[in-house]
C-alpha cells in the first residue's frame, strides 16, 4: 500500500530495490538517468530492506556510501530519492554522506515501521503471537545447534565470516544458511 500511494502521488522513473542492487552498483548507474532535466514529481524509489555493513567506527552504511556515491558520480540530484527502509537513524547517516551544500536537497525517507503502523498494515504476512507461558526449559534438551547464521547473498563480510566457520570446524554447530541453501 505504501508502495502504490509513493507510485500514485510521483513520477517513479525506477523503482530500486538493494537487495537487486546488491554490490553492483553499475547495475544501480544504469537505472540513472543522465542529462535529464528532472521535474519536482520526479523520483527513483528505493525500497531497503535490507541489513547494512558499517565499517568501524563509521557512522552510516557502506551500502548507503554507494548509493549516494553514486547518485553524486552521475550527476543525478539527492531529492530525486524517496526511500523506503528500516534502516536504524538513516536521516542522520544521510547527513554524513550528503555534501553539506545539498542538505537542503535531502532524500525523501519513510520508515517502514511506522509507515506500516499508520496504514494499519501487519509488519509481516502472519501476526504471530507470543505465549508468555511457554516454558523454555522443557526445549533445551532439544537444541542441536549453538547458533543460526542466515547470511543470503554472498558478500565480503558474510564470506569472511562462513569461512571462519569453516576453518574454525564449527560448521556441525552452528546452523548456516549460505547464498539461501542450508
Amino acid at each position: 500500500m505504501i508502495i502504490d500511494l509513493i507510485k500514485q502521488n510521483f513520477n517513479i522513473i525506477e523503482h530500486i530495490k538493494v537487495l537487486d542492487i546488491d554490490e553492483n552498483y553499475d547495475l544501480l548507474a544504469q537505472k540513472l538517468l543522465q542529462d535529464h532535466v528532472y521535474q519536482p514529481e520526479d523520483r527513483y524509489l528505493i525500497e531497503d530492506t535490507d541489513t547494512h555493513y558499517y565499517l568501524p567506527n563509521c557512522d552510516y552504511s557502506l551500502t548507503w556510501f554507494n548509493i549516494i556515491k553514486t547518485f553524486l558520480d552521475k550527476d543525478v540530484p539527492v531529492w530525486t530519492i524517496i526511500t523506503v527502509s528500516n534502516c536504524i537513524n538513516l536521516k542522520q547517516q544521510l547527513y554524513n554522506i550528503v555534501p553539506a551544500e545539498l542538505h537542503s536537497y535531502m532524500p525523501t525517507i519513510i520508515d517502514i515501521e511506522i509507515a506500516l503502523s499508520a496504514f494499519n498494515e501487519p509488519l509481516f504476512d502472519t501476526q504471530i503471537k507470543i505465549n508468555n507461558t511457554f516454558d523454555f526449559a522443557d526445549s533445551v534438551n532439544t537444541i542441536e545447534k549453538h547458533a543460526i547464521s542466515m547470511m543470503g547473498k554472498p558478500r565480503i563480510h558474510r564470506n569472511m565470516l562462513y569461512h571462519q566457520l569453516m576453518d574454525k570446524k564449527l560448521l556441525d554447530k552452528v546452523a548456516v544458511s549460505y547464498n539461501n541453501v542450508s
